[in-house]
Protein backbone atom coordinates (compact mmCIF):
# COMPACT_ATOMS: atom_id res chain seq x y z
CA UNK A 1 0.00 0.00 0.00
CA UNK A 2 3.06 1.99 0.36
CA UNK A 3 4.13 2.32 -3.43
CA UNK A 4 0.41 2.77 -4.20
CA UNK A 5 -0.17 6.10 -1.92
CA UNK A 6 3.23 7.09 -3.63
CA UNK A 7 2.14 6.77 -7.09
CA UNK A 8 -1.49 8.25 -6.56
CA UNK A 9 0.92 11.12 -4.25
CA UNK A 10 2.76 11.41 -7.45
CA UNK A 11 -0.27 11.70 -9.58
CA UNK A 12 -1.78 14.40 -7.55
CA UNK A 13 1.34 16.47 -7.81
CA UNK A 14 1.50 16.51 -11.51
CA UNK A 15 -2.48 16.99 -11.68
CA UNK A 16 -1.70 19.64 -9.60
CA UNK A 17 1.12 21.40 -11.47
CA UNK A 18 -0.91 20.79 -14.83
CA UNK A 19 -1.45 24.45 -16.67
CA UNK A 20 -5.33 25.19 -15.76
CA UNK A 21 -6.82 27.57 -18.87
CA UNK A 22 -9.00 30.70 -18.12
CA UNK A 23 -9.87 33.32 -19.91
CA UNK A 24 -9.98 37.43 -19.43
CA UNK A 25 -12.43 39.73 -21.47
CA UNK A 26 -11.83 43.55 -22.05
CA UNK A 27 -14.95 45.47 -24.08
CA UNK A 28 -14.98 49.02 -25.17
CA UNK A 29 -17.84 50.73 -26.60
CA UNK A 30 -17.47 52.53 -30.21
CA UNK A 31 -18.87 54.69 -32.73
CA UNK A 32 -18.24 55.80 -36.00
CA UNK A 33 -20.34 58.63 -38.07
CA UNK A 34 -18.40 59.58 -41.14
CA UNK A 35 -15.27 61.88 -39.24
CA UNK A 36 -12.01 62.08 -40.70
CA UNK A 37 -10.29 60.07 -38.57
CA UNK A 38 -10.95 55.98 -36.90
CA UNK A 39 -11.88 55.93 -33.03
CA UNK A 40 -8.83 54.60 -30.95
CA UNK A 41 -9.70 52.52 -28.35
CA UNK A 42 -7.74 51.70 -25.61
CA UNK A 43 -7.42 48.12 -23.99
CA UNK A 44 -5.01 46.43 -21.65
CA UNK A 45 -2.82 44.16 -22.79
CA UNK A 46 -1.93 40.47 -21.24
CA UNK A 47 -0.32 40.51 -18.25
CA UNK A 48 1.73 37.37 -17.47
CA UNK A 49 2.21 37.95 -14.07
CA UNK A 50 5.91 37.96 -13.67
CA UNK A 51 5.40 34.18 -15.70
CA UNK A 52 3.01 32.70 -13.83
CA UNK A 53 0.48 32.97 -16.86
CA UNK A 54 0.87 32.12 -20.65
CA UNK A 55 -0.83 33.34 -23.52
CA UNK A 56 -2.47 31.19 -25.66
CA UNK A 57 -5.11 32.25 -28.01
CA UNK A 58 -6.36 36.00 -28.35
CA UNK A 59 -9.85 36.56 -29.79
CA UNK A 60 -11.14 39.95 -31.07
CA UNK A 61 -14.62 40.23 -31.41
CA UNK A 62 -16.99 43.06 -33.03
CA UNK A 63 -20.90 43.53 -32.12
CA UNK A 64 -22.04 46.51 -34.32
CA UNK A 65 -24.80 47.88 -36.15
CA UNK A 66 -23.57 49.44 -39.77
CA UNK A 67 -25.51 51.90 -41.94
CA UNK A 68 -24.43 53.29 -45.25
CA UNK A 69 -25.54 55.26 -47.56
CA UNK A 70 -23.76 55.49 -51.37
CA UNK A 71 -25.04 57.99 -54.04
CA UNK A 72 -24.29 58.14 -58.15
CA UNK A 73 -25.35 61.14 -60.10
CA UNK A 74 -25.57 61.70 -63.96
CA UNK A 75 -22.86 63.98 -65.44
CA UNK A 76 -24.08 63.47 -68.99
CA UNK A 77 -26.44 65.69 -70.84
CA UNK A 78 -28.30 62.40 -72.23
CA UNK A 79 -30.64 59.89 -69.55
CA UNK A 80 -28.43 57.12 -68.14
CA UNK A 81 -29.46 53.74 -68.09
CA UNK A 82 -28.03 50.04 -68.04
CA UNK A 83 -25.71 50.44 -65.14
CA UNK A 84 -25.16 48.62 -61.77
CA UNK A 85 -23.27 49.54 -58.48
CA UNK A 86 -22.07 46.97 -55.90
CA UNK A 87 -21.22 48.31 -52.62
CA UNK A 88 -19.53 47.50 -49.38
CA UNK A 89 -19.08 48.87 -45.69
CA UNK A 90 -16.70 46.68 -43.68
CA UNK A 91 -15.40 46.90 -40.24
CA UNK A 92 -11.85 47.32 -40.38
CA UNK A 93 -9.70 47.19 -37.21
CA UNK A 94 -6.35 47.44 -36.48
CA UNK A 95 -4.00 47.08 -33.35
CA UNK A 96 -0.88 49.16 -32.09
CA UNK A 97 1.49 50.22 -29.28
CA UNK A 98 1.87 53.53 -28.45
CA UNK A 99 5.34 53.23 -26.36
CA UNK A 100 6.89 52.60 -28.13
CA UNK A 101 4.98 52.90 -31.08
CA UNK A 102 4.86 48.71 -32.82
CA UNK A 103 1.96 48.26 -35.49
CA UNK A 104 0.41 45.10 -34.81
CA UNK A 105 -2.14 42.85 -36.31
CA UNK A 106 -5.34 44.11 -38.66
CA UNK A 107 -8.48 42.75 -40.07
CA UNK A 108 -11.72 42.73 -41.34
CA UNK A 109 -14.41 41.98 -39.02
CA UNK A 110 -17.42 41.66 -40.70
CA UNK A 111 -19.77 44.22 -42.70
CA UNK A 112 -22.62 45.39 -44.82
CA UNK A 113 -22.89 44.08 -48.08
CA UNK A 114 -25.62 46.39 -49.82
CA UNK A 115 -27.73 44.83 -52.45
CA UNK A 116 -27.03 45.65 -55.98
CA UNK A 117 -28.15 49.42 -57.41
CA UNK A 118 -29.90 50.01 -60.89
CA UNK A 119 -32.35 52.79 -62.15
CA UNK A 120 -32.32 55.19 -64.83
CA UNK A 121 -31.27 58.68 -64.22
CA UNK A 122 -32.87 61.82 -66.02
CA UNK A 123 -30.20 64.46 -67.73
CA UNK A 124 -27.87 66.07 -65.44
CA UNK A 125 -29.90 69.50 -63.65
CA UNK A 126 -26.54 71.04 -63.00
CA UNK A 127 -27.42 70.81 -59.04
CA UNK A 128 -25.24 69.02 -56.91
CA UNK A 129 -26.91 66.18 -55.43
CA UNK A 130 -30.36 66.55 -55.63
CA UNK A 131 -33.11 66.02 -58.74
CA UNK A 132 -33.66 62.75 -60.84
CA UNK A 133 -30.74 62.87 -62.32
CA UNK A 134 -29.76 61.79 -58.79
CA UNK A 135 -29.81 58.85 -56.66
CA UNK A 136 -28.86 57.83 -53.00
CA UNK A 137 -29.50 54.42 -51.43
CA UNK A 138 -29.52 53.53 -47.99
CA UNK A 139 -28.69 50.02 -46.20
CA UNK A 140 -27.82 48.59 -42.87
CA UNK A 141 -27.39 45.70 -40.50
CA UNK A 142 -26.02 44.27 -37.56
CA UNK A 143 -22.94 42.11 -37.10
CA UNK A 144 -21.18 40.17 -34.58
CA UNK A 145 -17.71 38.81 -35.71
CA UNK A 146 -15.15 36.89 -33.99
CA UNK A 147 -11.80 36.68 -35.39
CA UNK A 148 -9.17 34.10 -33.35
CA UNK A 149 -5.82 36.22 -34.20
CA UNK A 150 -3.05 34.36 -35.84
CA UNK A 151 -0.54 32.71 -32.86
CA UNK A 152 1.99 34.71 -34.51
CA UNK A 153 0.86 38.27 -32.87
CA UNK A 154 0.44 37.04 -29.35
CA UNK A 155 3.45 38.47 -28.41
CA UNK A 156 2.03 41.79 -29.60
CA UNK A 157 -0.73 41.48 -26.92
CA UNK A 158 1.57 40.01 -24.03
CA UNK A 159 3.31 42.03 -21.92
CA UNK A 160 0.70 44.00 -20.30
CA UNK A 161 0.74 47.48 -20.78
CA UNK A 162 -2.00 49.24 -23.03
CA UNK A 163 -2.87 48.04 -26.36
CA UNK A 164 -4.55 50.17 -28.71
CA UNK A 165 -7.63 49.07 -31.12
CA UNK A 166 -8.33 51.67 -34.45
CA UNK A 167 -11.31 50.74 -35.88
CA UNK A 168 -13.48 52.16 -38.35
CA UNK A 169 -15.19 51.19 -42.20
CA UNK A 170 -13.39 50.03 -45.11
CA UNK A 171 -15.42 50.74 -48.66
CA UNK A 172 -15.56 50.06 -51.98
CA UNK A 173 -18.00 49.66 -54.73
CA UNK A 174 -17.97 48.34 -58.28
CA UNK A 175 -19.53 50.73 -61.34
CA UNK A 176 -20.75 48.41 -64.27
CA UNK A 177 -22.44 49.80 -67.50
CA UNK A 178 -20.94 53.29 -67.22
CA UNK A 179 -17.82 55.31 -66.23
CA UNK A 180 -16.61 56.56 -63.24
CA UNK A 181 -16.98 61.44 -63.99
CA UNK A 182 -13.23 62.52 -63.86
CA UNK A 183 -13.70 66.58 -62.56
CA UNK A 184 -10.29 67.56 -63.73
CA UNK A 185 -11.03 66.40 -67.25
CA UNK A 186 -14.57 66.75 -67.50
CA UNK A 187 -14.96 63.11 -68.97
CA UNK A 188 -17.25 60.27 -67.96
CA UNK A 189 -20.72 59.18 -67.12
CA UNK A 190 -21.33 59.75 -62.96
CA UNK A 191 -19.98 60.33 -59.91
CA UNK A 192 -20.45 57.88 -56.84
CA UNK A 193 -19.53 58.29 -53.68
CA UNK A 194 -20.33 57.01 -49.93
CA UNK A 195 -22.37 60.11 -48.48
CA UNK A 196 -23.24 58.48 -45.02
CA UNK A 197 -21.03 55.60 -42.94
CA UNK A 198 -21.59 54.93 -39.58
CA UNK A 199 -20.79 52.01 -36.72
CA UNK A 200 -22.13 51.69 -33.46
CA UNK A 201 -21.18 48.49 -31.02
CA UNK A 202 -18.52 47.01 -29.08
CA UNK A 203 -15.15 45.84 -29.73
CA UNK A 204 -13.37 43.03 -27.55
CA UNK A 205 -10.47 41.00 -27.11
CA UNK A 206 -10.43 37.67 -25.07
CA UNK A 207 -7.56 36.27 -23.87
CA UNK A 208 -7.31 32.64 -23.39
CA UNK A 209 -4.42 31.82 -21.25
CA UNK A 210 -2.88 28.61 -18.79
CA UNK A 211 -2.19 28.77 -15.40
CA UNK A 212 0.23 26.77 -13.47
CA UNK A 213 -0.53 26.92 -10.35
CA UNK A 214 1.93 27.92 -7.40
CA UNK A 215 3.84 24.75 -5.59
CA UNK A 216 2.22 24.87 -2.14
CA UNK A 217 -0.95 24.30 -3.61
CA UNK A 218 0.75 20.97 -5.41
CA UNK A 219 2.15 19.59 -1.92
CA UNK A 220 -1.83 20.51 -0.33
CA UNK A 221 -3.48 18.19 -2.91
CA UNK A 222 -0.84 15.85 -3.34
CA UNK A 223 -1.25 15.17 0.78
CA UNK A 224 -4.31 14.77 0.33
CA UNK A 225 -4.35 12.03 -2.48
CA UNK A 226 -1.71 10.34 0.57
CA UNK A 227 -4.61 10.77 3.04
CA UNK A 228 -7.28 9.12 0.94
CA UNK A 229 -4.92 5.75 0.33
CA UNK A 230 -4.30 5.81 4.12
CA UNK A 231 -8.04 5.79 4.72
CA UNK A 232 -8.63 3.04 2.22
CA UNK A 233 -6.12 0.89 3.52
CA UNK A 234 -7.17 1.18 7.10
CA UNK A 235 -11.02 0.51 5.93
Amino acid sequence: MKKHAIILAAIGLLACQTALADTETHSVPYSYNNEPEYPRLHLPGFDNMNGQRTLTRVDVRVQSALSATIAIENMTAAPLSGWTIEAEHLVLAGFERENPQVFGPFAILGGLSMDPITGTLQPNNGTPGSGPDYLATTDSTTINSVLDMDPSYLDFFNGGGEVVAVVGPFTEFFLDGATLYDPKNHVGDATVEFTSLTQSGTLSVTYEYTTVPEPASALTLAGAAVLFVRFRHRR
